[in-house]
C-alpha cells in the first residue's frame, strides 16, 4: 500500500520575455510597440535559498536524514550508504557549491527521509526555476509506507505473506497508519508556510493507494515527477514484494472481507480505478489485458515532465475474479505457491 501527497509551493517570479522574432522587428520598424510577454515565470529566489527554507522545514519536523541533492545535472549530495544524521554534511557540500547557483539554476531535486510511528516517510523537494507563470514553481512529493508490511531483509516470499496476511486483515490497522500520514501531511505543509513565509502553500490531499500488479514478463518502468504514477518513496527504495502485497489486498478486496473505502485503487499508469469497496463491475480494469483507464495516459507531467522526463504508460494484471498469476495467495491466488519464493 502506497501512502503519498503533495504540496504546491508558489514562490515569487519574475516574467520571462520571448525571444524577438522577424514580425515583432517590423513592426517595430514602423513605430509600433510590441510585447514580448510570455506564459512564463522565473523564481526569483537563488539554489542556495531554496535548499536552506526548505532545509528549515525538514527541521521543524524533525527530519535530520539527507537522501540526496541534485542541482541541475550536477549530484551535490548522495548518500550511497544510509548515514543517520547528515542533513548537516548535504548543507556543507551546498556550501561548497554556492558561488556557482548563486547565478541561476534549472531544477532542484533534495530528498530526506524520516521514520516516526512505525511509517517511513521519503519527502522530495522539486523546484524549477522556470516554470508556466500560473504553474506551483515547486512541488514536495510525499511518499510513506507502514514499517510492518515492509519486506524483512532475508525474508522469502512465504515467510512475507505469512506475516503480513494478518496484518492487513486487521480491523483499523490500515485506517490508523492513513490518518498518522495524513497529519504528518499537514505539518509539512505547515513547516513549508512558515520557512517560505514569501510563498503561498497549498496541500493535495494525502491517499492510500494500491496499485494493480503489472502483467508477469511486463517490462518495470519507473516514472518521473510530474508523472501521475510517480510516488518518491518507490524511486528510492523500490520492493519486489510490493507487487506480492498488492495482490493480496486486491484478492482481499474481490472477495470483499476487507474492502476499505479510504483506499483506492490504480492502474500502474497512475489512473484511477476505484475505490477499494467499489470494485464490483470494474473487474474488466483489473484485468491483464485491460487497456489504462485513461487518467494517466493522457497526462503530460507538466513542466517536470519535461525536465525530468517519464514514461506514459506501463502493463499490468489482476484478473479480477480473485486470482493474480496462479499460486495460493490469501483468498485470492498470487504468484506461485511462494509468491515468488526468493528471497529479499
Amino acid at each position: 500500500m502506497r501512502l503519498q501527497a503533495e504540496v504546491l509551493l508558489y514562490l515569487p517570479a519574475e516574467g520571462v520575455l520571448r525571444s524577438e522574432s522577424l514580425w515583432d522587428r517590423v513592426k517595430k520598424a514602423f513605430g509600433a510597440k510590441v510585447d514580448l510577454s510570455s506564459p512564463r515565470a522565473r523564481v526569483m529566489l537563488e539554489a542556495t535559498a531554496v535548499v536552506e527554507q526548505s532545509r528549515q522545514a525538514m527541521k521543524r519536523l524533525g527530519v535530520d536524514n539527507a537522501v540526496s541533492l541534485v542541482i541541475d545535472d550536477t549530484v551535490i549530495f548522495s548518500d550511497t550508504v544510509g548515514r543517520p544524521n547528515d542533513l548537516g554534511d548535504l548543507m556543507l557540500a551546498m556550501s561548497e557549491h554556492a558561488p556557482v547557483y548563486g547565478q541561476g539554476f534549472r531544477a532542484i531535486r533534495f530528498a530526506t527521509e524520516h521514520e516516526e510511528g512505525g511509517l517511513r516517510y521519503i519527502m522530495e523537494v522539486h523546484c524549477l526555476a522556470e516554470h508556466d507563470t500560473d504553474a506551483p514553481a515547486a512541488r514536495v512529493y510525499l511518499g510513506g509506507r507502514v514499517r510492518e508490511l515492509e519486506a524483512r531483509p532475508g525474508e522469502s516470499g512465504d515467510a512475507y505473506q505469512a506475516r503480513v496476511s494478518p496484518q492487513i486483515a486487521r480491523e483499523g490497522f490500515l485506517d490508523g497508519q492513513r490518518r498518522q500520514f495524513e497529519a504528518f501531511s499537514a505539518r509539512l505543509a505547515d513547516a513549508l508556510r512558515a520557512t517560505f513565509p514569501e510563498g503561498r502553500v497549498e496541500e493535495v490531499a494525502a491517499e492510500a493507494k494500491v496499485v494493480r500488479p503489472a502483467a508477469p514478463g511486463a517490462e518495470p518502468k519507473q516514472p518521473e515527477p510530474g508523472h501521475p504514477a510517480y510516488d518518491p518513496y518507490a524511486h528510492y527504495y523500490p520492493s519486489p514484494f510490493e507487487p506480492m502485497l498488492s495482490g493480496l489486498m486486491l484478492g482481499m478486496f474481490m472477495s470483499h472481507m476487507f474492502a476499505p473505502s479510504f483506499i483506492h485503487v490504480v492502474h500502474p499508469s497512475g489512473a484511477h480505478i476505484a475505490p477499494a469497496d467499489q470494485l464490483d463491475g470494474h473487474g474488466g480494469e483489473l484485468a491483464p489485458e485491460a487497456a489504462d483507464p485513461g487518467d494517466g495516459a493522457s497526462a503530460d507531467g507538466g513542466d517536470e515532465g519535461g525536465d525530468f522526463g517519464g514514461d506514459r504508460d506501463a502493463g499490468g494484471g489482476f484478473d479480477g475474479d480473485g486470482d493474480f498469476g496462479g499460486g495460493d495467495s490469501g483468498d485470492g491466488d498470487f504468484g506461485g505457491g511462494d509468491s515468488g519464493g526468493g528471497d529479499f
